[in-house]
């Protein structure tokens, strides 16, 4: 996707920060450092994304141009998946299916 702007716009702004991650999901929010642009060094987006996504350590943005840049992305904090159910919320051990094939084990003699 080219957003059409240069790589310094891109980076310092909340339009170019919520280009870059609408490659992960739906841009939600910045923090107000990035809104105000105060911080040059990297970002804070909150994104929506679906949990059975694999999370990226780096994507690869295109500008005006044509010139390709590696952003790399961190997460601070990542909230419990269950990768049976691909909800947030619980771990594996606590899979809805795993907890019904317990009762249903559970039950017969």
């Amino acid at each position: 996707m080219d957003l059409g702007i240069s790589k310094q716009a891109c980076y310092r702004s909340e339009m170019g920060a919520s280009y870059i991650a609408s490659a992960l999901g739906v841009p939600l929010n910045v923090d107000s450092i990035t809104a105000g642009q105060q911080r040059l060094s990297y970002v804070k987006v909150c994104v929506k994304m679906a949990a059975n996504l694999v999370l990226p350590r780096s994507i690869d943005v295109e500008l005006r141009d044509n010139f390709i840049a590696t952003t790399s992305i961190g997460f601070p904090w990542i909230p419990q998946r269950c990768s049976e159910c691909c909800i947030f919320g619980h771990e594996d051990k606590g899979s809805i299916k795993q907890v019904e094939e317990q009762l249903r084990s559970g039950f017969q003699m």
